[in-house]
């Protein structure tokens, strides 16, 4: 039962007499949807809104709150269900009504809670000394690496994620707009009873694909550009973030094809070199390097000796980090700085031109301007670092030119 992982919670709270969660406040009337904050859902395993618990370290009661007044317009049953069967029937909840009255029994003790939270208004805690940072430290800390709870979540919904892709590639030839395709990927996952994505979705077509982070979803396609998706659902609220670039025709052409393929080159080798103890900077600088070395033997850029001019012209083509955390939150917590044990990350190089590459004067622009048109290309992968091997978990997903190509064939 979940009761044992908040007492995971007590050898770093010594101090403190209770944790007190509030899972945020939510109006189905007036709000298109909830987000459960990432570290309440952590320590609870709970999505449920307008939800407060209270769990004393000495005592090892929990107590839940719900504003239950509105049962004819909610179904607190469902509510319950989830609650018992996570804390058992020993738990106790009760109407927001009762809470002031327990929270007295606490005046003058220190209360642990998550960062920013904003209790609703009737909660009165003028008598107790709060800690708002106390939680979120130690949530961050023990979400770096993940259990195998949490993995078999995220793999989860990485193979939804590339289902979906799938058929999106297998009906490629009914789109004429990436709203279209956005639509159809949601229709996929609702169908497997997953409604929530895991961030907004990005699908970008031609010169538009060096927006790293554009929205615009109402520009016709056209016959000749690539298609860069980036999207993913979430499953039991933990995250999946995969990226394919494809021709919306079925068939690269040629400078595609040699974009595409050190975009490729530099996604395979830093999965396979993605290890335990890896240095993370190290890895996204040989990415870097593999980029310009790919532009270089296509004359794009110039050579240049000096290894740092080299990860820079990397970088003036790929203009974002080589990946990051994900779990509860699409960019999970922490920066990666070494890859341990039980991490699951990101890898997702890309090329992408842009009209400031062309001041630099290690850039042939008559050459560059052959690939423009291009815009950009990105592959991104949810890989496990595990003890004795790297575990790619979209591999189920292709990503080589012949396997993209028989799929949007078919």
């Amino acid at each position: 039962m979940y009761k044992n992982k908040l007492n995971l919670y007590k050898d770093y709270l010594k101090d403190y007499r209770l944790i007190l969660l509030y899972s945020g406040y939510y109006d189905e009337e007036f709000l298109l949807d909830f987000v459960i904050p990432s570290n309440f859902f952590y320590i609870t395993n709970l999505d449920i809104p307008n939800l407060i618990l209270m769990y004393d370290l000495l005592d090892n009661n929990i107590n839940i709150f719900l504003d239950n007044k509105n049962s004819d317009w909610i179904d607190y049953n469902e509510y319950y269900d989830k609650i018992y069967n996570i804390f058992s029937n020993n738990i106790k909840i009760q109407n927001y009504n009762d809470f002031n009255k327990i929270i007295k029994k606490y005046k003058n003790k220190k209360i642990a809670t998550l960062k920013e939270t904003l209790f609703p208004k009737f909660i009165n805690l003028n008598d107790n000394i709060i800690d708002y940072n106390i939680l979120d430290k130690i949530c961050n800390n023990k979400r770096i690496t993940k259990s195998f709870k949490e993995i078999n979540e995220i793999y989860k919904a990485v193979k939804l994620t590339t289902t979906s892709f799938k058929f999106i590639f297998s009906n490629i030839s009914k789109f004429s707009y990436p709203y279209q395709i956005i639509n159809f990927f949601k229709f996929i996952c609702g169908n497997y009873g997953q409604l929530k994505m895991a961030y907004k979705p990005i699908c970008t077509s031609g010169s538009d694909n060096s927006i790293l982070h554009s929205n615009n979803y109402t520009k016709k396609l056209q016959n000749n550009q690539l298609i860069l998706l980036d999207i993913g659902c979430k499953f039991n609220n933990y995250c999946s973030d995969i990226t394919r670039t494809f021709p919306i025709n079925g068939r690269f052409n040629k400078s595609q094809r040699e974009i595409y393929n050190i975009v490729l080159e530099a996604n395979i080798y830093c999965i396979n070199n993605s290890k335990i103890n890896t240095i993370w900077n190290e890895l996204s600088n040989k990415c870097f390097i593999i980029i310009y070395e790919g532009l270089l033997k296509l004359d794009i850029v110039k050579k240049v000796s000096d290894l740092y001019k080299k990860i820079d012209l990397g970088k003036l083509f790929m203009k974002h980090s080589l990946g990051h955390n994900i779990g509860i939150d699409v960019h999970d917590v922490c920066s990666i700085l070494v890859l341990k044990e039980n991490m699951v990350i990101t890898i997702e190089p890309g090329i992408y031109f842009s009209d400031e590459q062309c001041l630099n004067k290690n850039v042939n622009k008559s050459v560059w301007k052959k690939y423009k048109n291009i815009g950009g290309i990105r592959i991104e992968d949810v890989i496990l670092i595990n003890k004795y091997k790297t575990i790619n978990l979209s591999l189920n997903l292709p990503k080589k030119i012949e396997e993209i190509e028989k799929l949007l064939l078919i």
